[in-house]
C-alpha cells in the first residue's frame, strides 16, 4: 500500500500503521553492511522525515508533549547518521551541475574540483564517521527504533475522523505559505531551506491522504514533488559552495572554484525561478479553503 491511509480506515489506526511500517523499514535499511549502508542510511533518514510529517499531521490529537518528544527524537536521531551521506550528496550535486553546463568551464577545472570532493568523501569514510563508525551508530539507532515502535502503542491518539488531522493539515500548509512569501521576498539560504522543509511536510500529507481524492491528489502530489525537488537541488548547491570556498586549493584553486560556483549560482537561479512558479500555483488557495476542500472529499 505504501505511505498512505487506506480508504475507510480509522485515522488513529492508519497513522499508527503508517508510522510502524516506516519504523520497521528503517530498521531494515540500517541493517545493511559495508558501502550499502550509506544508501540504507539515506533511506532511513527519509523515513524519519515521513514519520515526522505524520506526527505533524496528527499533532493536535496526539498532544503537544508527545509530539515534541517524538518529533525531537526522530530529528536528533537522523542527524547522528548524516556525515558520509552528505559527502556523497555533494558529489551527486556536482555531477548534475556539470551535466547542466557541459560546454562551460575548463575540463581540468571540473576534474580537479571533483577529485577534491572525492578526497573529502574518502577522508570522511576512513574517519570515525566512516563505515565502521556508521555501522555502530546504525546498530544503536536500530535499538532505539525498536523502543520507538513500542511507544506508538501508548500514543493518546483517538479517532475523530477528519478532525484528527484537520489542525495539522492546515497548520503545515499555512506555514509553507508563509515560508514561501518570506523566501520570495528575501531568498536567503536559510529562508529557502525552511520553505523546502514545509513543502516536504505538505507533500507527505498529500501522499498520506491520497485515497481521499486519488486522481486530484496524484496530480497535486506530482506538483509538490517537483517543488520539493527544485528547492532540494537549490539547497544542495548552497551546501557545496561554502565547502569549496573554505579550502579552494583542495578543489583546484580560487579561480577555477569561483568559476564553477558562478555556474552553481546560475543553476540556483533556475531552480528558484521554477520553485517560484510552482509555489505560487500550489499555495494559491488560502489555508481554510484548502482544508475545507479536502474535508469535502473525506
Amino acid at each position: 500500500m505504501g505511505y498512505r491511509l487506506r480508504a475507510r480506515e480509522r485515522v488513529d489506526i492508519g497513522l499508527r500503521r503508517v508510522v510502524r511500517e516506516q519504523i520497521r523499514g528503517a530498521v531494515n535499511d540500517l541493517s545493511r553492511k559495508g558501502d550499502a549502508l550509506h544508501e540504507g542510511v539515506h533511506e532511513a533518514r527519509k523515513r524519519f522525515k515521513m514519520i515526522r510529517a505524520a506526527l505533524r499531521l496528527s499533532r493536535g490529537a496526539l498532544g503537544e508533549e508527545a509530539f515534541l518528544a517524538e518529533n525531537g527524537w526522530y530529528r536528533d536521531t537522523g542527524r547522528t547518521l548524516s556525515s558520509v551521506r552528505d559527502a556523497v550528496a555533494m558529489i551527486e550535486c556536482f555531477d548534475l551541475l556539470r551535466k547542466r553546463f557541459p560546454r562551460e568551464g575548463a575540463e581540468e577545472a571540473w576534474a580537479m574540483a571533483r577529485r577534491g570532493l572525492e578526497a573529502r568523501l574518502q577522508r570522511v569514510s576512513e574517519g570515525p564517521e566512516g563505515v565502521e563508525g556508521l555501522e555502530a551508530r546504525a546498530a544503536g539507532v536500530a535499538v532505539g527504533l525498536s523502543e520507538a515502535l513500542l511507544r506508538v502503542r501508548s500514543w493518546m491518539l483517538k479517532d475523530q475522523g477528519f478532525s484528527t488531522i484537520e489542525p495539522g493539515l492546515e497548520r503545515v500548509y499555512r506555514q509553507g505559505r508563509a515560508a514561501m512569501e518570506l523566501a520570495l521576498v528575501d531568498p536567503t539560504d536559510e529562508h529557502l531551506h525552511e520553505w523546502r522543509k514545509r513543502v516536504k511536510d505538505h507533500w507527505y500529507h498529500v501522499r498520506l491522504l491520497r485515497n481521499v481524492w486519488p486522481k486530484v491528489m496524484d496530480a497535486y502530489g506530482k506538483e509538490m514533488k517537483a517543488l520539493s525537488d527544485a528547492l532540494g537541488n537549490d539547497h544542495d548547491l548552497a551546501v557545496v559552495a561554502p565547502v569549496m570556498r573554505a579550502e579552494p586549493e583542495s578543489f583546484g584553486g580560487v579561480e577555477p572554484v569561483e568559476g564553477i560556483l558562478a555556474l552553481g549560482a546560475r543553476r540556483r537561479g533556475e531552480f528558484q525561478a521554477h520553485a517560484r512558479t510552482l509555489g505560487r500555483r500550489i499555495y494559491a488557495e488560502k489555508p481554510r479553503v484548502l482544508v475545507k476542500r479536502f474535508e469535502s472529499r473525506w
